[in-house]
């Protein structure tokens, strides 16, 4: 998934508005590009720094712990500046007799 910097929207979006529609789907990939506050690509903003309490990634950390929370796993990763390619997997719990 390439959503072109609406990374968070994106998140905020299904966490909020549609989290039942995560049951059917097994496999997320997508670009994450943090440092960007919808600036559009080449415009990042100076304010931002990459790590710490003003980076964008804290701010998908909650999104990861969610993912985590729907049993998706991180199961790549990979920095490609200025984005990071990740790919979650939802990992199937011997447990569960679905």
């Amino acid at each position: 998934m390439d959503v072109e910097l609406s990374e968070l929207e994106f998140f905020q979006d299904v966490f909020r508005n549609s989290p039942h529609l995560l049951k059917n789907i097994k496999q997320i990939g997508m670009e994450l590009h943090h440092g960007y506050f919808g600036e559009g690509i080449g415009r990042k903003n100076d304010k931002l720094s990459d790590t710490g309490p003003t980076s964008t990634f804290t701010l998908f950390w909650q999104y990861f712990h969610e993912l985590e929370c729907y049993g998706f796993k991180l199961i790549h990763s990979r920095k490609n500046t200025p984005w990071t390619e990740v790919v979650w997997a939802r990992i199937p719990n011997p447990q569960d007799k679905t």
